[in-house]
């Protein structure tokens, strides 16, 4: 599904950012990870909390287009934590496609970090088969825009923390 809109609705937590690219549920495969216990316990002991898997199913986003991205953003509240895993990229450009993270202003509104995007940016380039466990929910991130012919895959696996308390069901 082709997720395309350039205006910002991104709150403090969630919302909807900016964003360009293709996006789809997760299969079989993916979901057998995202249940496992052995991660579930790895990634725990990584964030320092016991998690547990915040839905049915994890998700891939596809930046297929050049300038596909997604726009500064904090995960929804049932994401305290993303599993990215970078799946496929053949982009050779510095920065093209890159994860835009700003650890050291976890506490600042988004409105102040797109004020000065340059300030506390860390730019981190996944490649195929690499992982980031990110505090999504809490550090501030984006996709930059791919290069022309850059094409990017990646799994997203959301959990929540046994910090965060439990979601009213619906």
């Amino acid at each position: 599904m082709r997720q395309e809109h350039d205006n910002d609705q991104a709150g403090e937590r969630g919302g909807a950012p900016a964003r360009r690219l293709f996006s789809s549920v997760g299969g079989a495969a993916q979901q057998a990870l995202y249940f496992n216990e052995a991660l579930l316990g790895f990634f725990g002991k990584i964030v320092g909390a016991p998690l547990r898997p915040s839905g049915p199913q994890g998700s891939y986003s596809y930046y297929a287009r050049t300038g596909d991205y997604l726009g500064l953003h904090r995960d929804i509240a049932e994401c305290d934590v993303a599993v990215i895993s970078c799946l496929c990229d053949d982009g050779a450009q510095a920065g093209s496609g890159a994860l835009q993270l700003y650890p050291a202003r976890i506490a600042e509104p988004l409105s102040q970090i797109r004020a000065t995007p340059d300030r506390g940016l860390v730019s981190v380039r996944l490649r195929p088969g690499q992982t980031i466990v990110l505090l999504g929910g809490y550090v501030a991130h984006a996709t930059a825009p791919m290069a022309h012919g850059q094409k990017r895959l990646i799994s997203v696996l959301c959990y929540r923390g046994d910090w965060a308390p439990p979601l009213p069901d619906h």
